[in-house]
């Protein structure tokens, strides 16, 4: 049953603010059976309510990171129109980036003029005479997806009807269309908190994901609120920097930007540092480079800009290559960051991959001027015992060999050099030492009643157990071991992470593997108590390799209502 609402009547709880970098919490993703609710909805002038205040979007989207064209980089308000979004869609076909990866055909600002006296949004008839759902049909007969764009104030960037009032109403509208992906804009908002504001739209969402028609939500507030700390509860992607321009100083600003928070990130929840430029004229061949390297290395959604209609083979062969599509879209959904910084605009950038070992690895040249760069095995967090690596250029699309402890390379200026790594041999586990984890503490108040919950993978199956620990007034030594589960119908599980001794003196977990198996997509989850208040966090750390170290404290944590959260699993060093 559909029930309207006027504003007043809604919840105004805000989601949770989680320090920085967050990481999105549990969200579990589900689709149902398309019904009459979506026309039903559709009709209302105002909130939609679910039975659940729960804000993650619940929409089983984006698993990695969207890719498609959107209208606004090269087109603007005036240049759109149908005719024109029928083009780009025949030409992602044609041009081959739909078999690349590419399925969304985006409108952005002035594709709607209006509302009907119901206050249902109405499509500028002078730029689409045929209708959105009309176009929805067209684009979907291509085997492509349909986005739209909206604002969350009184009016769009653009001074085109905004949905502030009507987010409920403009999402069930678009979803009986037919839509696909719904990015929305933060212009006119005077007054609103972005977090509150876009947790309206979140609801939405989520019911007509329950009516069968999920749509990925893509948020931009330009990165003024700091979306990486309540995005991942709200929506698909969320705007981590201001607008980019199709220069070198906006691109290179955007990518430093959005690799601040790559915590943040996580299958179905990606930062964006916005579309991309590549075609457009204003920046190099290796300018170009560089902005693709860095958006896939941080697994940013891949939406280009440019007239796909007469890309240049350059232009096509950067935007479809398909080692470097690979990075953005590893199954992991891991970000990568900067890991070593050499001084004067000469950097290393690497991102864990889903197969174990393997890193994607941009070596950066900032600077005006050709320089040598070097990756350095251990700033990958790879060993080997012969201090050995495998380097395969994925630009190239060639391996270069194998290197003893160190790769060099000439990048030029404003370069970027994008590179596949691994010790011993690519694709295999050979050298890979076992895993060893170090939790120390970093709170001088007694932790008490703490579970060690951890997820991971076996030959691709998951995997699930815990350990409770009464008091870390000690060294506490455990083992995990996959070998040995029972299948409950989703998941192995039995004792596969158990203590096996304590050491008196300060206060630590210590975590061996012990599977001759590699262990991968680890997830260690916290709950622990302090005072009498409960707390929890959890940390990705991929693969279960080598030595790593996490730091557990409950200092600068936020209540979210049920229990105090924030950053309280963390790197030790990141």
């Amino acid at each position: 049953m559909v029930r309207c609402e006027t504003r007043d009547e809604r919840s105004k709880s805000a989601i949770p603010d989680h320090h920085e970098p967050s990481r999105p919490r549990f969200a579990r993703r589900r689709a149902a059976a398309v019904g009459a609710w979506l026309l039903a909805a559709a009709s209302c002038g105002a909130a939609v309510l679910v039975a659940s205040e729960a804000r993650a979007l619940d929409n089983g989207l984006a698993r990695t990171p969207p890719m498609g064209w959107n209208s606004w980089n090269k087109f603007g308000c005036s240049g759109l129109n149908e005719t024109v979004v029928k083009q780009m869609a025949d030409a992602m076909v044609n041009s081959g980036l739909k078999g690349a990866g590419y399925q969304y055909v985006n409108l952005d600002d002035c594709w709607q003029s209006s509302r009907t006296s119901a206050g249902v949004i109405v499509a500028d008839a002078s730029k689409f005479p045929s209708g959105i759902q009309a176009l929805a049909d067209y684009v979907h007969a291509e085997g492509l997806k349909l986005g739209v764009y909206t604002d969350a104030g009184t009016a769009t960037c653009q001074g085109r009807p905004g949905s502030y009032g009507h987010e409920a109403q403009d999402v069930a509208t678009y979803a009986s269309w037919g839509v696909d992906y719904v990015k929305v804009d933060w212009c006119n908002t005077a007054g609103e908190d972005p977090a509150t504001e876009y947790g309206r739209f979140t609801t939405a969402f989520q019911e007509v994901a329950a009516a069968g028609k999920p749509m990925v939500f893509s948020i931009c507030d330009w990165g003024d609120a700091a979306p990486w700390q309540w995005g991942p509860t709200t929506g698909n992607s969320w705007r981590t920097t201001g607008d980019i321009a199709d220069a070198w100083s906006s691109m290179i600003g955007n990518a430093v930007s959005s690799s601040q928070h790559p915590l943040a990130a996580a299958p179905g929840a990606w930062n964006d540092p916005d579309m991309l430029e590549v075609g457009n004229g204003g920046m190099t061949p290796t300018e170009y480079q560089t902005h693709v390297s860095l958006w896939a290395l941080m697994s940013a959604p891949l939406i280009a800009g440019n007239d796909l209609r007469s890309m240049s083979p350059q232009t096509k062969s950067l935007l479809t290559n398909p080692e470097v599509l690979a990075v953005d879209q590893d199954a992991a959904g891991r970000q990568g960051y900067k890991v070593h910084d050499w001084g004067n605009g000469i950097e290393v950038w690497a991102k864990p991959l889903k197969t174990p070992g393997q890193r994607a690895v941009v070596m950066l040249n900032r600077s005006s001027v050709a320089s040598p760069n070097y990756v350095l095995l251990p700033d990958l967090g790879l060993v080997d015992p012969a201090n050995e690596m495998v380097v395969r250029d994925l630009w190239a699309r060639t391996n270069l060999g194998t290197f003893v402890f160190d790769y060099e390379q000439t990048v030029p200026a404003h370069g970027a050099v994008m590179l596949l790594v691994a010790p011993g041999t690519i694709g295999s586990d050979q050298g890979m030492p076992p895993g060893h984890l170090e939790i120390g503490i970093a709170d001088s108040r007694p932790i008490v009643n703490l579970r060690l919950t951890v997820d991971f993978r076996v030959n691709g199956q998951p995997h699930h157990d815990w350990e409770d620990i009464a008091a870390l007034d000690r060294t506490y030594e455990l083992a995990l071991n996959g070998m040995g589960g029972t299948w409950n119908g989703s998941e192995w599980v039995g004792n596969f992470l158990s203590t096996t001794g304590t050491v008196a003196g300060q206060g630590a977990i210590l975590v061996n593997d012990v599977d001759s198996r590699a262990i991968t997509d680890v997830r260690w989850t916290v709950r622990f108590t302090i005072a009498g208040q409960p707390y929890g966090d959890f940390e990705d750390v991929g693969d279960f390799v080598g030595d790593e170290a996490l730091t557990l404290t409950g200092e600068g944590a936020t209540w979210n209502g049920s229990e105090w959260v924030g950053n309280l699993l963390r790197p030790s060093l990141l």
